[in-house]
């Protein structure tokens, strides 16, 4: 059986351009009709276009597929194939990350939308932690901002993550200022093997009082916000100790007013 080439840019979805493009480059040889203008495709040019295909898609490079379709042994194909299995598998695994990193993300959004002002008793997740700055810190005591790039190569598992005087929260009149720095936690940093060329500093999980606050542009804490951790902590004859841990969920402007919401860990003293 025949195929004109406006056939097989139908079913092959390639163009007539790009299939001349194969027959120049020696994938296909297709036959000519009896006045040589036009070309007849047979099965096996059909064939060998879909295995061309199979290869693009597979993630194969134009050249890496070229090569496999004149050049290559049935061992390099094999060797090829191991090697894109690996790459598959290893975005499959990235790609779970993220699918949990996003259910995660949705419910925690879902809680602080329906209860904004709610407080428990949970570990906090082990951190990794980069820190950038700290009001009062003479430049050389933290990582210098170079040293940020690898972490960024890690967005969305890396986000902000700030430090807060937990004996501050207890003070009315006092506004809380951060100690700035990135966190990624564990769990993530070991499925995704990041070990951190800049001395970062680790946060064990620890029981603490979750709950989600709003961050002002400036970084800082108002008193005013925290009244309700300070009755929970008072209703449950709660000790605190320690830096309190903030880890980013969302910063948006909204209706012309910014609005970033985070995740709050206040240690509990034993």
């Amino acid at each position: 059986m025949k195929f004109k080439i406006s056939d097989v840019s139908k079913i092959s979805r390639i163009s007539p351009s790009g299939l001349r493009f194969y027959e120049k480059a020696g994938i296909i040889a297709p036959a000519r009709g009896e006045n040589q203008k036009y070309r007849d495709f047979s099965q096996r040019e059909l064939d060998i276009i879909f295995e061309y295909k199979t290869y693009r898609s597979l993630g194969f490079t134009k050249n890496e597929a070229l090569s496999l379709m004149t050049d290559d042994s049935p061992a390099d194909l094999l060797r090829k194939y191991e090697t894109c299995q690996e790459r598959v598998l290893r975005e499959i695994e990235e790609k779970q990350l993220l699918a949990d990193f996003i259910t995660r993300q949705t419910e925690q959004i879902r809680i602080s939308l329906s209860r904004p002002h709610v407080c428990t008793i949970e570990d906090n997740p082990a951190i990794l932690r980069l820190k950038m700055w700290q009001p009062g810190v003479q430049e050389g005591q933290y990582a210098p901002f170079s040293a940020l790039t690898e972490w960024y190569d890690r967005i969305p598992f890396v986000d902000a993550c700030f430090l807060y005087p937990a004996e501050g929260i207890l003070n009315e009149n006092e506004i809380l200022a951060p100690d700035l720095g990135v966190g990624l936690e564990q769990k993530y940093a070991d499925a995704l093997h990041f070990i951190p060329k800049a001395a970062a500093e680790r946060i064990p999980a620890q029981p603490c009082i979750h709950t989600f606050i709003e961050i002002t542009e400036e970084s800082t804490i108002r008193s005013a916000d925290l009244a309700f951790i300070r009755q929970f902590i008072a209703e449950n004859h709660l000790s605190i100790r320690g830096k309190a841990i903030a880890r980013h969920i969302y910063n948006l402007s909204y209706r012309a007013e910014n609005i970033r919401l985070d995740h709050l860990w206040i240690p509990l003293a034993p």
